[in-house]
């Protein structure tokens, strides 16, 4: 193992008290099969349930290879991958969520990936375990970003792999905030050459906790959201 690249997971959460001590022990689990030089970051996106004292019982666990970066407020899943994505030291760093959707076991494949040349290696979840309503409005997002950006990828909005080339060369010019962020990555793929792959993946149904992506209420903000979304491709093409 040890002509193997460095690696690292970046794992968001938000209220996961229920599920965020398995995924680290997975991620480290994984990591340690595959490498002997590996680091988890958690950013804790100012939880307000028990993930802290989690994480405090979880730091005592792994003091070597865990890090756990606590937001001020909360800012959101993909604003927090790129604060982890920054502090993590892996050649190979992988964001997955703390709900547990995304098994670590996946990380070979995205790794598969990488080495075929990509620096930035999305995911595609073939059969995504989500109700309809999320699937459905994921299904046209994912459409409207493949139209309007002329790309192949299928699912642009789940887990995601950078190398650390790509955190330090493509990572600065990206200045979106929230959803957009994964999107603003490929545009300033496209703009530097970057190389993006794509790895299929297991997507598990959610055991604890709450969904904290779309939900039904926010169904009538949709139309609005597409409209924004499009506009703010179409200036930054």
């Amino acid at each position: 193992m040890s002509q193997s690249p460095s690696l690292s997971i970046v794992i968001p959460c938000l209220n996961e008290e229920g599920a965020i001590a398995g995924v680290v022990r997975e991620s480290m689990t994984v990591l340690s099969s595959m490498t002997d030089v590996y680091d988890v970051v958690v950013i804790d996106d100012a939880s307000t349930d028990n993930t802290q004292r989690e994480l405090s019982a979880l730091l005592s666990e792994y003091p070597e290879h865990l890090k756990v970066i606590t937001n001020p407020k909360t800012i959101g899943c993909h604003p927090s991958s790129l604060i982890g994505f920054r502090a993590a030291k892996g050649d190979y760093r992988l964001f997955i969520p703390g709900d547990h959707q995304i098994p670590a076991a996946e990380f070979p494949k995205f790794l598969a990936e990488a080495l075929k040349g990509a620096d930035v290696v999305y995911s595609w979840r073939v059969h995504r375990a989500d109700p309809f309503h999320r699937r459905l409005i994921s299904g046209l997002y994912n459409l409207v970003v493949r139209t309007c950006l002329g790309i192949r990828l299928h699912d642009v909005d789940s887990a995601s792999m950078l190398s650390a080339k790509a955190v330090e060369t493509l990572l600065p010019h990206v200045t979106a905030e929230n959803a957009f962020i994964t999107v603003d990555m490929l545009i300033q793929s496209k703009k530097l050459a970057i190389t993006v792959g794509e790895a299929v993946i297991d997507h598990h149904p959610r055991r604890t906790g709450e969904a904290k992506g779309l939900n039904l209420k926010d169904l009538s903000k949709v139309p609005g959201s597409f409209l924004k979304m499009l506009w703010w491709v179409w200036t930054r093409r």
